[in-house]
C-alpha cells in the first residue's frame, strides 16, 4: 500500500518537483497539495493523508502554526516540516509544535523519500547528518493523482486521487 502524502509549499515549481520527483518512487502517492497551512489543515481533512510534507513559511498560515490545525483534522497523519530554514532553533520550534520531523530542501531527493517512509513507519526524523546520505531507490512510472488548492496551475493539479 502507498503512502499517501499531502505537499504543502506556497511555490508552485517546488510542488512541480517534488510531484515529478517523488513521483519516480514505488510506495509514494500525493494525494493532494496546498499553498498555505489553512489549506494543509483542510485538505488534511478530505483526503486523510500518512504524511504531510509542510513548507515553513506560507502566506495566511505558516506551516508551524497549521502544525496544530493539522494534528487536529488528522490525528492519524504524520508531519514532516521541509523547509529551506536550516537552524537548529527552527527544528527545535517545529518539533515542539507537534512536527514528527524536520528535513532541510538542501537534502536531496532520496533524503526526503527516506523521511517520508521513516515517518510512515512511526519514526521521529531530524535533520541528516550531511556526511551521510541514504542510496538506491527503485524508479518506476510517476504517479498521477493528487488535488491542488493552486487553481492557477495547470488542470492536471486539480485532479482527486479516484476522480
Amino acid at each position: 500500500m502507498a503512502v499517501r502524502l499531502l505537499v504543502a509549499d506556497d511555490e508552485p515549481d517546488v510542488r512541480l518537483l517534488m510531484r515529478l520527483s517523488l513521483g519516480l518512487y514505488d510506495g509514494l502517492e500525493i494525494v493532494a497539495e496546498a499553498v498555505d497551512g489553512l489549506d494543509a489543515a483542510r485538505l488534511a481533512a478530505e483526503c486523510h493523508p500518512d504524511v504531510v510534507v509542510l513548507d515553513w513559511r506560507m502566506p495566511r498560515v505558516s506551516g508551524l502554526e497549521a502544525i496544530p490545525l493539522i494534528r487536529q483534522a488528522a490525528p492519524g497523519a504524520h508531519i514532516l516540516m521541509y523547509t529551506s530554514q536550516p537552524s537548529r532553533q527552527s527544528q527545535d520550534d517545529a518539533l515542539a509544535a507537534g512536527a514528527d520531523g524536520y528535513l532541510e530542501k538542501t537534502a536531496g531527493t532520496e533524503a526526503l523519500v527516506a523521511a517520508l517512509r521513516r515517518l510512515a513507519a512511526q519514526a521521529t526524523v531530524t535533520a541528516p547528518d550531511p556526511r551521510t546520505r541514504p542510496s538506491g531507490a527503485g524508479a518506476t512510472s510517476p504517479r498521477r493523482s493528487w488535488r491542488s488548492t493552486d487553481h492557477t496551475a495547470p488542470s492536471q493539479t486539480a485532479r482527486r486521487h479516484g476522480a
